[in-house]
Protein backbone atom coordinates (compact mmCIF):
# COMPACT_ATOMS: atom_id res chain seq x y z
CA UNK A 1 0.00 0.00 0.00
CA UNK A 2 2.41 2.32 0.52
CA UNK A 3 4.16 1.82 -2.83
CA UNK A 4 0.62 3.20 -4.15
CA UNK A 5 0.23 5.78 -2.14
CA UNK A 6 3.54 7.06 -2.74
CA UNK A 7 3.91 5.98 -6.32
CA UNK A 8 0.62 7.97 -6.78
CA UNK A 9 1.53 10.67 -5.43
CA UNK A 10 5.48 11.32 -6.90
CA UNK A 11 4.29 10.19 -10.45
CA UNK A 12 1.32 13.27 -10.23
CA UNK A 13 -1.20 10.59 -10.36
CA UNK A 14 -3.47 12.41 -7.73
CA UNK A 15 -2.81 14.55 -4.86
CA UNK A 16 -1.87 13.62 -0.56
CA UNK A 17 -5.83 13.85 0.14
CA UNK A 18 -6.73 11.63 -3.07
CA UNK A 19 -4.15 9.15 -1.88
CA UNK A 20 -6.39 9.05 1.45
CA UNK A 21 -9.03 8.09 -0.77
CA UNK A 22 -7.41 5.71 -2.56
CA UNK A 23 -6.33 3.98 0.71
CA UNK A 24 -9.44 3.40 2.05
CA UNK A 25 -11.00 1.98 -0.82
CA UNK A 26 -7.45 -0.29 -1.10
CA UNK A 27 -8.32 -1.48 2.40
CA UNK A 28 -11.99 -1.78 2.11
CA UNK A 29 -11.21 -4.29 -0.69
CA UNK A 30 -8.57 -6.38 0.79
CA UNK A 31 -10.22 -6.48 4.07
CA UNK A 32 -13.61 -7.80 2.39
CA UNK A 33 -11.96 -9.63 -0.29
CA UNK A 34 -8.66 -10.85 0.86
CA UNK A 35 -9.17 -11.45 4.79
CA UNK A 36 -13.02 -11.97 3.99
CA UNK A 37 -13.38 -10.17 7.72
CA UNK A 38 -16.02 -7.33 6.75
CA UNK A 39 -19.51 -7.40 6.16
CA UNK A 40 -21.43 -5.09 4.31
CA UNK A 41 -23.69 -4.38 7.56
CA UNK A 42 -20.77 -3.66 9.16
CA UNK A 43 -20.45 -0.19 7.33
CA UNK A 44 -22.72 2.34 9.24
CA UNK A 45 -20.78 1.18 12.38
CA UNK A 46 -17.55 1.98 10.66
CA UNK A 47 -18.98 5.10 10.02
CA UNK A 48 -20.32 5.80 13.02
CA UNK A 49 -16.88 5.07 14.81
CA UNK A 50 -14.99 6.96 12.27
CA UNK A 51 -16.92 9.77 13.19
CA UNK A 52 -16.68 9.54 17.01
CA UNK A 53 -12.96 9.23 17.05
CA UNK A 54 -12.50 12.18 14.32
CA UNK A 55 -13.98 14.19 17.06
CA UNK A 56 -17.29 14.97 15.48
CA UNK A 57 -20.17 12.57 16.38
CA UNK A 58 -22.40 11.04 13.82
CA UNK A 59 -25.33 12.31 16.57
CA UNK A 60 -23.70 15.19 17.13
CA UNK A 61 -23.96 16.38 12.91
CA UNK A 62 -27.15 15.39 12.44
CA UNK A 63 -28.56 17.07 15.43
CA UNK A 64 -26.73 20.46 13.78
CA UNK A 65 -28.08 19.27 10.44
CA UNK A 66 -31.58 18.94 11.74
CA UNK A 67 -31.28 22.54 13.65
CA UNK A 68 -30.27 23.85 10.31
CA UNK A 69 -33.03 22.91 8.35
CA UNK A 70 -35.19 24.25 10.77
CA UNK A 71 -33.69 27.63 10.58
CA UNK A 72 -33.69 27.71 6.60
CA UNK A 73 -37.09 26.90 6.64
CA UNK A 74 -38.61 28.83 9.16
CA UNK A 75 -38.34 31.75 6.97
CA UNK A 76 -40.88 33.44 5.10
CA UNK A 77 -41.37 32.29 1.83
CA UNK A 78 -38.99 29.39 2.06
CA UNK A 79 -40.17 26.23 0.16
CA UNK A 80 -39.02 23.73 2.71
CA UNK A 81 -41.28 20.56 3.14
Amino acid sequence: MPLIILGGIYRGIFTPTEAAAVACVYAFVVSKFVYKELEYKDLSGLRNRSHSQCGYPYEERRRLRKNGRRFICSRKGSSCR
